[in-house]
């Protein structure tokens, strides 16, 4: 897997994992989605994000992306259709972090 370019931090404890989401649908019902037209405006706009890399609650063996704004505010990265996009391959989800712009992110494994 490469990830030059990328700032990543990996946390390997579970136990301290940040960005524990147990009930996925609940979650999703307090999260903004944004694709990736919105992540790549608001990002010409300058908007920062915090951009988290975690495997996907529905099926542990994919990943997908989580935005954290200050304000408390988070995205999910959805697709056309406004399902959350899920990557099965690191590399996949970098090239696309990269083609969106975006420098950095943390992955919780």
């Amino acid at each position: 897997m490469r990830l030059d370019m990328l700032t990543v931090k990996a946390q390997t404890d579970l136990s301290r994992h940040t960005l524990h989401i147990e009930n996925f649908e609940k979650a999703r019902s307090v999260v903004t989605d944004m694709n990736r037209k919105a992540v790549k405006s608001k990002h010409a706009e300058g908007v920062t994000f915090d951009t988290h890399l975690i495997a996907n609650p529905t099926n542990p063996k994919e990943w997908i992306v989580f935005f954290k704004k200050d304000a408390g505010r988070s995205y999910f990265l959805v697709d056309d259709n406004e399902e959350v996009e899920s990557f099965g391959h690191l590399d996949d989800l970098i090239a696309e972090l990269r083609d969106l712009g975006l420098k950095t992110a943390e992955i919780h494994i």
